[in-house]
Protein backbone atom coordinates (compact mmCIF):
# COMPACT_ATOMS: atom_id res chain seq x y z
CA UNK A 1 0.00 0.00 0.00
CA UNK A 2 1.13 3.37 -1.01
CA UNK A 3 1.51 6.06 1.61
CA UNK A 4 2.46 9.58 0.46
CA UNK A 5 2.53 13.09 2.67
CA UNK A 6 1.58 15.80 0.16
CA UNK A 7 2.33 19.38 1.08
CA UNK A 8 0.83 22.88 -0.11
CA UNK A 9 2.88 26.01 0.30
CA UNK A 10 2.05 29.57 -1.10
CA UNK A 11 5.00 31.82 -1.01
CA UNK A 12 4.88 35.25 -1.18
CA UNK A 13 4.71 35.55 -4.64
CA UNK A 14 1.12 33.67 -4.52
CA UNK A 15 2.76 30.65 -6.36
CA UNK A 16 1.92 26.92 -5.02
CA UNK A 17 4.55 24.74 -4.16
CA UNK A 18 3.55 20.69 -3.78
CA UNK A 19 6.26 18.46 -2.56
CA UNK A 20 5.35 15.13 -2.27
CA UNK A 21 6.89 12.39 0.26
CA UNK A 22 6.75 8.36 -0.48
CA UNK A 23 6.01 6.85 3.09
CA UNK A 24 5.02 3.43 1.79
CA UNK A 25 6.72 0.09 3.12
CA UNK A 26 10.21 -0.49 1.40
CA UNK A 27 10.16 -4.41 -0.68
CA UNK A 28 13.23 -6.00 0.23
CA UNK A 29 13.92 -9.16 -1.29
CA UNK A 30 16.22 -11.55 1.14
CA UNK A 31 15.73 -14.24 -1.37
CA UNK A 32 19.41 -15.90 -1.99
CA UNK A 33 20.76 -13.75 0.67
CA UNK A 34 23.04 -15.49 3.57
CA UNK A 35 21.19 -15.22 6.97
CA UNK A 36 23.43 -13.80 9.79
CA UNK A 37 24.57 -16.83 11.30
CA UNK A 38 25.18 -18.23 7.72
CA UNK A 39 27.53 -15.13 7.32
CA UNK A 40 28.97 -15.68 10.29
CA UNK A 41 29.68 -19.18 9.52
CA UNK A 42 31.41 -18.23 6.41
CA UNK A 43 33.47 -15.96 7.74
CA UNK A 44 35.09 -18.25 10.63
CA UNK A 45 35.59 -20.61 7.65
CA UNK A 46 37.53 -18.47 5.60
CA UNK A 47 39.69 -17.19 8.75
CA UNK A 48 40.74 -20.98 9.59
CA UNK A 49 41.78 -22.01 5.99
CA UNK A 50 43.72 -18.27 5.47
CA UNK A 51 47.26 -20.28 6.68
CA UNK A 52 46.19 -22.53 4.16
CA UNK A 53 45.61 -20.14 1.33
CA UNK A 54 48.84 -18.04 1.83
CA UNK A 55 51.06 -21.35 1.94
CA UNK A 56 49.52 -22.95 -1.45
CA UNK A 57 50.26 -19.14 -2.93
CA UNK A 58 53.47 -18.94 -1.32
CA UNK A 59 53.97 -22.88 -3.41
CA UNK A 60 52.46 -21.22 -6.54
CA UNK A 61 55.15 -18.69 -6.51
CA UNK A 62 57.91 -21.09 -6.04
CA UNK A 63 56.70 -23.31 -8.64
CA UNK A 64 56.58 -20.15 -11.21
CA UNK A 65 60.04 -19.37 -10.03
CA UNK A 66 60.93 -22.89 -10.58
CA UNK A 67 59.22 -22.75 -14.49
CA UNK A 68 61.48 -19.87 -15.25
CA UNK A 69 64.47 -21.07 -14.33
CA UNK A 70 63.71 -24.10 -15.98
CA UNK A 71 62.35 -22.11 -19.11
CA UNK A 72 65.61 -20.03 -19.08
CA UNK A 73 67.90 -22.71 -18.90
CA UNK A 74 66.15 -24.93 -21.65
CA UNK A 75 67.11 -22.02 -23.57
CA UNK A 76 70.67 -21.90 -23.01
CA UNK A 77 71.09 -25.26 -23.40
CA UNK A 78 69.10 -24.79 -26.96
CA UNK A 79 71.88 -22.10 -27.74
CA UNK A 80 75.05 -24.22 -26.86
CA UNK A 81 76.68 -26.16 -29.39
CA UNK A 82 77.03 -29.54 -29.65
CA UNK A 83 80.53 -29.92 -29.54
CA UNK A 84 81.13 -27.40 -26.33
CA UNK A 85 78.95 -29.70 -23.50
CA UNK A 86 78.90 -33.15 -25.12
CA UNK A 87 75.45 -34.81 -26.40
CA UNK A 88 75.57 -36.41 -23.60
CA UNK A 89 75.77 -34.23 -20.78
CA UNK A 90 73.02 -31.52 -23.01
CA UNK A 91 70.73 -34.52 -23.62
CA UNK A 92 70.75 -35.28 -19.50
CA UNK A 93 69.98 -31.61 -18.41
CA UNK A 94 67.20 -31.51 -21.38
CA UNK A 95 65.70 -33.83 -19.16
CA UNK A 96 65.88 -33.07 -16.26
CA UNK A 97 64.86 -29.26 -17.69
CA UNK A 98 61.63 -31.01 -18.46
CA UNK A 99 61.28 -32.26 -15.51
CA UNK A 100 61.05 -29.31 -13.65
CA UNK A 101 58.77 -27.93 -16.20
CA UNK A 102 55.80 -30.99 -15.88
Amino acid sequence: MNALEVTFDIDANNILNIGTLNKSESIINEEGRLSQAEAGCTEREAEKFRGDDETNEGNGKDMVSLDNHCFIFGNALKELSNSATGMRTKTASQERCGEGLV
